[in-house]
């Protein structure tokens, strides 16, 4: 079984062709990295397998169910998580809030409100497991809007993974950070379970290549070019179109 199928995916907005005919495979454990220039279809692509967007033509499936015209919330019930490229948080909330709700819709409890967080320790439990996991423990108790750039990246990953998924869509997670805080995300994506696929999109070359054991290159809505790192650097095509190599 694989973890995610995209085939023959296609989708416009207007006269906008964002994707056309796209397929893709991703074996489960697998790391794979999308590159590709702007504009490219790199996001819509995402955006199609999570659910916010329907295609027009195509099919997507997850672990071999086909989730097409599913919501949203029912993809993310099959253990499908996205974490996005502009950053979503609670910032008036604490670090350990943010968390404690997220594992609260998580766990079906939000709508017990005659009942504090306390009664929960489990959630309490993992709310600590996962902070320290990321390196957030010590700043569980400070408001979000405090934290750094680097540290709010932290979170909304945190955040991606408590519903423990099985397929995680990560929308350039190393976006704005510094060469440091880059090294912090790339050595914890690499950490994550094999029981967690992993998608992303990353601009950053050194990184993509890094992270991803599989590259799929896209331009101008279509799948140009798939294969290793190595095979990736290596491919003319690929040179000619994003690194722009004559």
């Amino acid at each position: 079984m694989k973890a995610l199928v995209v085939d023959d995916l296609s989708k416009s907005f207007g006269g906008l062709q964002a994707l056309h005919h796209v397929s893709l495979t991703v074996d489960v454990g697998e790391r794979r990295v999308l590159i590709g220039p702007n504009g490219a279809g790199k996001t819509t692509l995402f955006h199609t397998i999570s659910g916010i967007l329907s295609p027009d033509s195509g099919a997507v499936y997850l672990f071999g169910q086909d989730v097409t015209r599913l919501l949203m919330h029912q993809r993310a019930n099959l253990q499908l998580s996205q974490t996005f490229q502009l950053i979503n948080l609670f910032k008036g909330l604490t670090v350990l809030e943010n968390v404690t709700m997220a594992l609260q819709s998580f766990k079906r409890l939000q709508y017990v409100l005659h009942k504090p967080f306390s009664s929960y320790p489990y959630i309490n439990h993992q709310a600590e497991e996962s902070l320290k996991q990321w390196d957030l423990w010590e700043k569980r108790n400070l408001p979000v809007s405090s934290l750094s750039y680097g540290d709010q990246r932290m979170l909304d990953i945190t955040l991606a993974l408590v519903s423990n998924p099985r397929l995680l869509l990560m929308d350039e997670p190393t976006s704005g950070l510094s060469t440091a805080e880059k090294r912090a995300v790339t050595s914890k994506v690499k950490a994550l379970s094999r029981e967690i696929t992993v998608l992303f999109i990353e601009h950053n070359m050194d990184v993509a290549l890094d992270l991803g054991e599989s590259v799929t290159v896209l331009h101008m809505g279509q799948v140009v070019a798939e294969g290793t790192p190595l095979e990736i650097k290596r491919d003319s095509q690929v040179k000619k179109i994003y690194l722009g190599a004559e």
